[in-house]
């Protein structure tokens, strides 16, 4: 599908204009996340999200975090928070990238993250994350109708 990339790149290049993305860049660049460390791994998330909000948002769902180690490993997807916010949305194909992994359990916890979204029929999701050294950044398409801007508290567990 042709629209798949820009879309991404919009929903990201929304959340990091709209969030300001040096303190999340800052809290996630230390010691700890040198991508020329040798002790780094690159690891990706595929996902699925559904939610929903009016003025307070909740969005739950599943993907795989897949290292360049060779690891892999099915996770849970819990995400909520508070901002200018109101909708319904399915994230049908999220992609995400982690920097800063030293552990493919490093990816699980709790991050903090502000985000931005907007759609009718067709929506657009980016956020960028941090939890520690750990940095996300994901972006999808999916269908729904929402607007808004928010801050929530999205967590990555390993699915049962």
């Amino acid at each position: 599908m042709r629209l798949k990339k820009p879309s991404l790149a919009l929903a990201t290049g929304l959340a990091l204009a709209c969030m300001g993305a040096a303190p999340l860049a800052a809290a996630g660049s230390g010691p700890d996340n040198n991508a020329s460390d040798d002790n780094t791994i690159n690891c990706k998330l595929d996902y699925t999200l559904t939610g929903w909000s009016v003025l307070y948002r909740t969005a739950h769902g599943s993907g795989t975090v897949t290292c360049d180690n060779g690891e892999s490993m099915p996770v849970m997807l819990n995400a909520t928070g508070g901002g200018l916010s109101v909708g319904a949305y399915k994230v049908n194909d999220g992609t995400g990238d982690f920097t800063g992994v030293k552990n493919i359990n490093d990816v699980l916890g709790v991050y903090a993250v502000g985000t931005v979204h907007a759609g009718a029929v067709k929506s657009v999701h980016g956020s960028v994350m941090s939890k520690g050294g750990v940095t996300l950044v994901i972006g999808g398409t999916g269908d729904g109708w929402d607007i808004g801007v928010g801050f929530a508290s999205f967590s990555i567990s390993k699915a049962e």
